[in-house]
């Protein structure tokens, strides 16, 4: 083969791994794009509750929207240690989309719970002195975060223990989304390999 039909070819294949790599991008930043609007969702349902059931809906669709953006990143990858640019890859951008995912269910979660709790609690109780349920709400307290610092820890998981795991009729998979939704940094590194399932 004479020596321009071999450059010829080099050059079609890099156009081809770059145009490869645009689709990729564009498709990744489209899934981004749909898991932070979702993520946006939850930090507003709480000052517009008539949100909420839009935000429970468009969270059960995260787990595909994680599952494609993988697909996206990892042809990403792909095509920039195909064209010798791995440098251009963001190891940042994973985390961060994974801490969006894990605080929009956490978020959900506490809804899905608080829903059947607010039920239960808004429903007269008949006795014989007539009184009811109390149907004032609290200022919500925010969970705690942990960065991975041993020093925060015992404060952390006393915190933690407090606000989630000692709560009554809070499923073991919620009160796991909850602690995805609370650790960050290193404590996020150390958990991302986890399989978050329901037995």
């Amino acid at each position: 083969m004479p020596y321009n039909d071999v450059g010829r070819d080099n050059a079609t294949e890099k156009s081809r791994q770059e145009r490869c790599m645009t689709r990729a991008i564009t498709k990744r930043t489209t899934i981004i794009a749909s898991i932070r609007a979702i993520h946006a969702l939850s930090l507003r349902a709480d000052k517009e509750p008539g949100l909420i059931p839009e935000l429970l809906i468009s969270v059960d669709g995260l787990d595909a929207l994680w599952s494609d953006f993988n697909v996206e990143d990892n042809a990403v990858l792909d095509c920039l240690i195909e064209l010798d640019v791995v440098v251009d890859y963001s190891p940042d951008l994973v985390p961060e989309v994974r801490g969006l995912v894990n605080a929009a269910k956490a978020v959900a979660a506490l809804y899905r719970t608080a829903t059947n709790v607010d039920h239960v609690h808004t429903t007269p109780i008949e006795s014989n002195t007539h009184t009811h349920a109390s149907l004032s709400r609290l200022p919500e307290i925010p969970l705690p975060q942990f960065n991975g610092n041993l020093h925060n820890w015992a404060t952390f998981r006393d915190r933690f223990t407090a606000l989630v795991d000692t709560r009554p009729g809070l499923a073991k998979i919620d009160k796991l989304y909850y602690l995805i939704g609370c650790v960050k940094d290193s404590a996020a590194d150390a958990i991302r390999g986890i399989p978050v399932v329901c037995h």
